[in-house]
């Protein structure tokens, strides 16, 4: 496989190169992000209600708006 494609949203799209290390990482952060889902307990990392407006995990976080 010579490339990989990220899609966000269905509309903007990134084409990556392969490379194992990055193949890790992507696999590594998906692990830890479908851990943290499945637990939900969601950590926020900053206090700005801007980000958290259109965020998908608002309703496994703490912050109100």
């Amino acid at each position: 496989v010579p490339y990989g494609i990220i899609v966000y949203n269905n509309k903007n799209q990134f084409k990556i190169p392969f490379d194992p290390q990055i193949r890790y990482e992507l696999e590594s952060t998906l692990k830890d992000m479908r851990s943290i889902l499945k637990s939900g307990k969601i950590i926020r990392n900053h206090n700005d209600f801007h980000r958290c407006k259109n965020c998908s995990m608002r309703m496994y976080c703490s912050f109100i708006i």
